[in-house]
Protein backbone atom coordinates (compact mmCIF):
# COMPACT_ATOMS: atom_id res chain seq x y z
CA UNK A 1 0.00 0.00 0.00
CA UNK A 2 1.52 3.47 -0.89
CA UNK A 3 0.77 6.04 1.56
CA UNK A 4 0.24 9.53 0.85
CA UNK A 5 1.31 12.28 2.57
CA UNK A 6 -2.35 13.61 3.25
CA UNK A 7 -3.62 10.95 4.62
CA UNK A 8 -1.00 11.09 7.25
CA UNK A 9 -1.48 14.45 7.83
CA UNK A 10 -5.86 14.07 7.69
CA UNK A 11 -5.30 11.44 10.40
CA UNK A 12 -2.56 13.55 12.67
CA UNK A 13 -4.12 16.89 12.42
CA UNK A 14 -0.95 18.37 11.03
CA UNK A 15 0.14 19.71 8.15
CA UNK A 16 1.43 17.63 5.36
CA UNK A 17 4.30 19.81 4.95
CA UNK A 18 5.25 18.43 8.39
CA UNK A 19 4.68 15.17 7.30
CA UNK A 20 6.58 15.60 4.09
CA UNK A 21 9.53 16.38 6.11
CA UNK A 22 9.49 13.46 8.47
CA UNK A 23 9.10 11.47 5.63
CA UNK A 24 11.82 12.47 3.72
CA UNK A 25 14.30 12.63 6.55
CA UNK A 26 14.68 16.56 6.43
CA UNK A 27 15.33 18.91 9.26
CA UNK A 28 12.19 20.96 10.64
CA UNK A 29 10.39 18.40 12.42
CA UNK A 30 10.85 17.84 16.36
CA UNK A 31 11.94 14.22 17.47
CA UNK A 32 8.21 13.69 18.93
CA UNK A 33 5.81 14.73 16.13
CA UNK A 34 8.74 12.67 13.94
CA UNK A 35 8.11 9.43 15.36
CA UNK A 36 3.78 9.70 16.05
CA UNK A 37 4.20 10.78 11.70
CA UNK A 38 6.30 7.02 11.04
CA UNK A 39 4.20 5.20 13.86
CA UNK A 40 1.39 5.98 11.74
CA UNK A 41 3.19 5.86 8.50
CA UNK A 42 3.78 2.24 9.78
CA UNK A 43 0.19 1.38 10.70
CA UNK A 44 -1.21 2.68 7.23
CA UNK A 45 1.39 0.85 5.48
CA UNK A 46 0.95 -3.07 6.87
CA UNK A 47 -2.64 -2.86 7.84
CA UNK A 48 -2.90 -6.36 7.33
CA UNK A 49 0.21 -7.18 9.83
CA UNK A 50 -1.94 -7.34 13.59
CA UNK A 51 0.78 -9.03 14.98
CA UNK A 52 2.86 -6.18 14.53
CA UNK A 53 1.77 -4.39 17.20
CA UNK A 54 3.32 -4.35 20.58
CA UNK A 55 6.78 -4.65 19.35
CA UNK A 56 6.45 -8.22 17.22
CA UNK A 57 7.75 -6.90 13.86
CA UNK A 58 11.43 -8.01 12.81
CA UNK A 59 12.74 -5.43 10.39
CA UNK A 60 15.53 -7.03 7.52
CA UNK A 61 17.58 -4.13 6.38
CA UNK A 62 18.82 -5.77 2.62
CA UNK A 63 21.70 -2.45 2.14
CA UNK A 64 23.15 -2.88 -1.44
CA UNK A 65 25.58 -0.15 -2.83
CA UNK A 66 24.94 -1.21 -6.63
CA UNK A 67 27.20 -4.05 -6.30
CA UNK A 68 24.23 -6.03 -7.34
CA UNK A 69 25.72 -9.09 -5.00
CA UNK A 70 22.58 -9.51 -3.13
CA UNK A 71 20.06 -7.66 -5.15
CA UNK A 72 19.37 -7.74 -8.64
CA UNK A 73 21.97 -10.83 -8.59
CA UNK A 74 22.78 -13.27 -12.21
CA UNK A 75 22.36 -16.07 -9.59
CA UNK A 76 19.83 -15.53 -7.07
CA UNK A 77 21.34 -16.84 -3.61
CA UNK A 78 19.74 -15.12 -0.98
CA UNK A 79 16.28 -15.96 -1.48
CA UNK A 80 16.15 -18.61 0.81
CA UNK A 81 18.30 -16.57 3.26
CA UNK A 82 15.08 -14.43 3.37
CA UNK A 83 12.70 -17.28 3.64
CA UNK A 84 14.70 -18.28 6.52
CA UNK A 85 14.67 -15.15 8.31
CA UNK A 86 11.04 -15.51 7.86
CA UNK A 87 10.34 -19.07 8.79
CA UNK A 88 12.51 -18.65 12.15
CA UNK A 89 11.10 -15.70 13.17
CA UNK A 90 7.43 -16.86 12.94
CA UNK A 91 8.94 -20.00 15.16
CA UNK A 92 9.30 -17.38 17.68
CA UNK A 93 5.87 -15.21 16.97
CA UNK A 94 7.43 -12.35 15.31
CA UNK A 95 6.55 -11.11 11.80
CA UNK A 96 9.66 -10.04 9.68
CA UNK A 97 9.47 -7.19 7.02
CA UNK A 98 12.37 -6.98 4.64
CA UNK A 99 13.32 -3.45 3.46
CA UNK A 100 16.09 -2.81 0.47
CA UNK A 101 18.32 -0.22 1.27
CA UNK A 102 20.42 1.15 -1.38
CA UNK A 103 22.78 3.37 0.93
CA UNK A 104 23.58 6.22 -2.18
CA UNK A 105 20.50 6.75 -2.96
CA UNK A 106 17.26 5.67 -0.42
CA UNK A 107 16.41 7.84 2.30
CA UNK A 108 18.40 6.18 5.40
CA UNK A 109 16.83 8.51 8.21
CA UNK A 110 13.25 7.62 7.06
CA UNK A 111 14.81 3.51 7.23
CA UNK A 112 16.14 4.17 10.97
CA UNK A 113 13.30 5.98 12.47
CA UNK A 114 11.25 2.91 11.00
CA UNK A 115 13.30 0.72 13.06
CA UNK A 116 13.21 2.78 15.88
CA UNK A 117 9.11 2.68 15.88
CA UNK A 118 7.39 1.13 18.90
CA UNK A 119 6.29 -2.12 16.88
CA UNK A 120 10.13 -3.18 15.92
CA UNK A 121 11.31 -5.68 18.39
CA UNK A 122 14.93 -6.21 16.63
CA UNK A 123 16.50 -5.84 13.59
CA UNK A 124 19.25 -7.77 11.16
CA UNK A 125 21.19 -5.53 8.97
CA UNK A 126 21.90 -7.56 5.95
CA UNK A 127 25.16 -6.17 5.38
CA UNK A 128 26.93 -8.27 2.74
CA UNK A 129 27.87 -4.91 0.45
CA UNK A 130 29.20 -2.96 3.29
CA UNK A 131 32.63 -1.51 5.02
CA UNK A 132 33.12 -0.56 8.21
CA UNK A 133 32.65 3.39 7.29
CA UNK A 134 29.19 2.56 6.27
CA UNK A 135 28.07 1.57 9.74
CA UNK A 136 28.12 5.25 10.79
CA UNK A 137 25.02 5.54 8.80
CA UNK A 138 22.85 2.69 11.24
CA UNK A 139 24.41 4.09 14.43
CA UNK A 140 21.34 5.71 14.89
CA UNK A 141 18.93 2.31 15.43
CA UNK A 142 17.82 1.72 18.78
CA UNK A 143 16.75 -1.43 18.90
CA UNK A 144 18.61 -4.61 18.99
CA UNK A 145 20.43 -5.85 15.87
CA UNK A 146 22.44 -8.35 14.55
CA UNK A 147 24.92 -8.26 11.54
CA UNK A 148 24.85 -10.72 8.38
CA UNK A 149 27.30 -11.57 6.58
CA UNK A 150 30.04 -8.77 7.01
CA UNK A 151 32.58 -7.34 9.92
CA UNK A 152 31.62 -3.50 10.16
CA UNK A 153 34.39 -3.46 13.41
CA UNK A 154 31.90 -1.72 15.90
CA UNK A 155 31.23 -4.05 19.63
CA UNK A 156 27.88 -3.29 19.83
CA UNK A 157 26.98 -5.94 17.88
CA UNK A 158 26.65 -9.85 17.26
CA UNK A 159 27.87 -10.94 14.35
CA UNK A 160 27.52 -14.00 12.30
CA UNK A 161 30.07 -14.05 9.58
CA UNK A 162 31.86 -16.91 7.40
CA UNK A 163 35.05 -18.12 7.91
CA UNK A 164 36.32 -17.02 4.80
CA UNK A 165 39.59 -17.78 4.67
CA UNK A 166 39.47 -20.82 6.48
CA UNK A 167 37.40 -22.25 3.43
CA UNK A 168 40.19 -21.08 1.24
CA UNK A 169 42.88 -22.66 2.92
CA UNK A 170 40.39 -25.88 2.75
CA UNK A 171 40.71 -25.25 -0.60
CA UNK A 172 44.78 -25.21 -1.12
CA UNK A 173 44.94 -28.06 1.55
CA UNK A 174 43.15 -30.47 -0.93
CA UNK A 175 44.93 -29.28 -3.82
CA UNK A 176 48.18 -29.56 -2.31
CA UNK A 177 47.88 -32.86 -0.83
CA UNK A 178 47.37 -33.73 -4.80
CA UNK A 179 50.78 -31.77 -5.40
CA UNK A 180 49.71 -28.95 -6.81
CA UNK A 181 51.83 -26.03 -6.49
CA UNK A 182 51.10 -23.62 -9.55
CA UNK A 183 47.52 -22.21 -8.52
CA UNK A 184 45.93 -18.96 -9.84
CA UNK A 185 43.62 -17.49 -7.87
CA UNK A 186 41.17 -15.50 -9.24
CA UNK A 187 39.45 -12.93 -7.28
CA UNK A 188 36.20 -10.21 -8.49
CA UNK A 189 37.06 -6.79 -8.80
CA UNK A 190 35.11 -5.86 -5.70
CA UNK A 191 36.36 -5.30 -2.58
CA UNK A 192 34.07 -6.16 0.37
CA UNK A 193 34.76 -8.22 3.61
CA UNK A 194 34.13 -11.54 2.57
CA UNK A 195 35.97 -10.90 -0.65
CA UNK A 196 39.04 -9.64 0.99
CA UNK A 197 38.99 -12.17 4.03
CA UNK A 198 39.55 -14.84 1.40
CA UNK A 199 42.18 -12.91 -0.38
CA UNK A 200 43.94 -13.05 2.82
CA UNK A 201 43.68 -16.67 3.44
CA UNK A 202 45.00 -17.76 0.20
CA UNK A 203 47.87 -15.52 0.47
CA UNK A 204 48.80 -17.14 3.72
CA UNK A 205 48.17 -20.90 2.89
CA UNK A 206 50.54 -19.75 0.24
CA UNK A 207 53.21 -18.87 2.84
CA UNK A 208 52.29 -21.88 4.60
CA UNK A 209 53.16 -23.56 1.97
CA UNK A 210 56.01 -22.20 0.99
CA UNK A 211 54.55 -22.27 -2.44
CA UNK A 212 56.47 -20.02 -5.14
CA UNK A 213 54.95 -16.50 -5.12
CA UNK A 214 55.32 -16.25 -8.93
CA UNK A 215 53.08 -19.17 -9.53
CA UNK A 216 50.60 -18.66 -7.12
CA UNK A 217 49.15 -15.22 -8.10
CA UNK A 218 45.92 -13.17 -7.40
CA UNK A 219 43.96 -12.17 -10.57
CA UNK A 220 41.42 -9.70 -10.37
CA UNK A 221 38.58 -10.46 -13.13
CA UNK A 222 35.28 -8.29 -13.59
CA UNK A 223 32.27 -8.49 -11.22
CA UNK A 224 29.68 -9.57 -13.82
CA UNK A 225 29.48 -12.89 -15.37
CA UNK A 226 30.06 -11.90 -18.97
CA UNK A 227 32.69 -9.49 -17.55
CA UNK A 228 34.82 -12.56 -15.97
CA UNK A 229 34.11 -14.10 -18.99
CA UNK A 230 35.56 -11.23 -21.53
CA UNK A 231 38.64 -10.89 -18.99
CA UNK A 232 39.07 -14.93 -18.31
CA UNK A 233 39.23 -15.27 -22.20
CA UNK A 234 41.77 -12.44 -22.35
CA UNK A 235 43.83 -13.92 -19.65
CA UNK A 236 44.25 -17.36 -20.92
CA UNK A 237 45.03 -15.60 -24.61
CA UNK A 238 48.08 -14.16 -22.79
CA UNK A 239 48.93 -16.66 -19.80
CA UNK A 240 50.46 -20.44 -19.28
CA UNK A 241 48.04 -22.21 -18.11
CA UNK A 242 48.39 -23.32 -14.34
CA UNK A 243 47.68 -26.61 -12.63
CA UNK A 244 44.73 -25.19 -10.86
CA UNK A 245 42.84 -22.41 -10.09
CA UNK A 246 40.61 -21.45 -7.29
CA UNK A 247 37.29 -19.14 -7.94
CA UNK A 248 36.21 -16.23 -5.53
CA UNK A 249 32.65 -16.38 -5.86
CA UNK A 250 30.07 -17.98 -8.76
CA UNK A 251 30.45 -15.30 -10.62
CA UNK A 252 33.63 -15.95 -11.25
CA UNK A 253 33.26 -19.44 -11.87
CA UNK A 254 30.73 -19.72 -14.29
CA UNK A 255 32.60 -17.12 -16.36
CA UNK A 256 35.53 -18.70 -16.31
CA UNK A 257 33.93 -22.34 -17.27
CA UNK A 258 32.83 -20.85 -20.26
CA UNK A 259 36.19 -19.24 -21.56
CA UNK A 260 37.67 -22.31 -20.76
CA UNK A 261 34.74 -24.54 -22.95
CA UNK A 262 35.15 -22.04 -25.68
CA UNK A 263 38.90 -22.81 -25.93
CA UNK A 264 38.87 -26.39 -25.89
CA UNK A 265 40.67 -26.46 -22.59
CA UNK A 266 39.20 -29.74 -20.42
CA UNK A 267 38.93 -30.04 -16.97
CA UNK A 268 40.67 -31.29 -14.50
CA UNK A 269 42.53 -33.23 -17.40
CA UNK A 270 44.35 -30.26 -18.76
CA UNK A 271 43.66 -27.86 -15.43
CA UNK A 272 41.52 -28.71 -11.84
CA UNK A 273 39.51 -26.53 -10.70
CA UNK A 274 37.77 -25.09 -7.34
CA UNK A 275 34.59 -22.48 -6.79
CA UNK A 276 34.16 -21.27 -3.71
CA UNK A 277 30.28 -21.56 -3.23
CA UNK A 278 28.12 -24.00 -4.68
CA UNK A 279 26.60 -23.93 -8.21
CA UNK A 280 23.83 -25.89 -8.84
CA UNK A 281 24.97 -29.14 -11.25
CA UNK A 282 21.52 -28.68 -13.89
CA UNK A 283 23.73 -25.00 -14.68
CA UNK A 284 27.11 -26.77 -15.51
CA UNK A 285 25.87 -29.83 -17.38
CA UNK A 286 28.43 -32.60 -16.78
CA UNK A 287 30.78 -30.25 -14.72
CA UNK A 288 30.00 -31.40 -11.61
CA UNK A 289 32.02 -28.22 -9.57
CA UNK A 290 34.59 -29.05 -6.55
CA UNK A 291 33.55 -26.01 -3.92
CA UNK A 292 33.95 -24.85 -0.90
CA UNK A 293 30.75 -24.84 0.59
CA UNK A 294 29.48 -21.80 2.05
CA UNK A 295 26.40 -21.96 5.38
CA UNK A 296 24.20 -19.50 3.83
CA UNK A 297 21.12 -21.01 5.27
CA UNK A 298 22.63 -22.36 8.39
CA UNK A 299 23.75 -18.38 9.59
CA UNK A 300 20.32 -17.09 9.28
CA UNK A 301 19.10 -19.53 11.28
CA UNK A 302 21.83 -18.40 14.05
CA UNK A 303 21.10 -14.91 13.50
CA UNK A 304 17.89 -15.13 14.36
CA UNK A 305 18.45 -16.98 17.38
CA UNK A 306 20.68 -14.64 18.93
CA UNK A 307 18.36 -11.86 18.09
CA UNK A 308 15.58 -13.35 19.81
CA UNK A 309 18.39 -14.11 22.96
CA UNK A 310 19.23 -10.21 22.88
CA UNK A 311 15.25 -9.08 22.40
CA UNK A 312 14.57 -10.92 25.77
CA UNK A 313 17.35 -9.80 27.42
CA UNK A 314 19.92 -7.31 26.87
CA UNK A 315 23.31 -8.91 26.38
CA UNK A 316 26.18 -6.76 27.57
CA UNK A 317 29.18 -8.92 25.57
CA UNK A 318 28.60 -9.66 21.77
CA UNK A 319 30.57 -12.11 19.62
CA UNK A 320 31.68 -13.00 16.51
CA UNK A 321 30.48 -16.03 14.95
CA UNK A 322 32.50 -17.32 12.53
CA UNK A 323 30.25 -20.53 10.40
CA UNK A 324 32.45 -23.24 9.22
CA UNK A 325 33.03 -24.10 5.50
CA UNK A 326 33.41 -27.70 4.30
CA UNK A 327 35.26 -29.03 0.76
CA UNK A 328 32.26 -30.61 -1.06
CA UNK A 329 34.38 -32.50 -3.87
CA UNK A 330 32.54 -32.64 -7.34
CA UNK A 331 34.65 -33.94 -10.56
CA UNK A 332 36.63 -30.81 -11.25
CA UNK A 333 40.03 -31.53 -10.11
CA UNK A 334 42.64 -34.22 -10.90
CA UNK A 335 44.49 -36.93 -8.80
CA UNK A 336 47.90 -35.19 -9.04
CA UNK A 337 49.48 -31.64 -10.20
CA UNK A 338 52.20 -31.96 -12.47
Amino acid sequence: MKVKAVEIAKKLGISKATVSLALNGKSGVNEETRKRIMDCYHELENPEIPSAIGGKLIKVIVCNQGMRIVQDSEMDLWTDVLAVFDREAKKINYTVNVIYANIRNDNLRRIIDECNMKDTAGVVLFATELNPSDYQLFKDIQKPMVIYDSDLEDDSHYYILINNGDGVKKAVDYLKERNFENIVYLATEMNIYNFRARREGFLEAVRRYNLPKEQCPIVALGSRIDENYRKMTEYLEHNKLPEAFINENYQVSFGMLKALAEKGIRIPEDVSVIGIDEIPDYLTGSIHLTAIKIPHTQRARLVMSLLEQEIEKEVDIKSRVLANCRLVEGNTVGGKGK
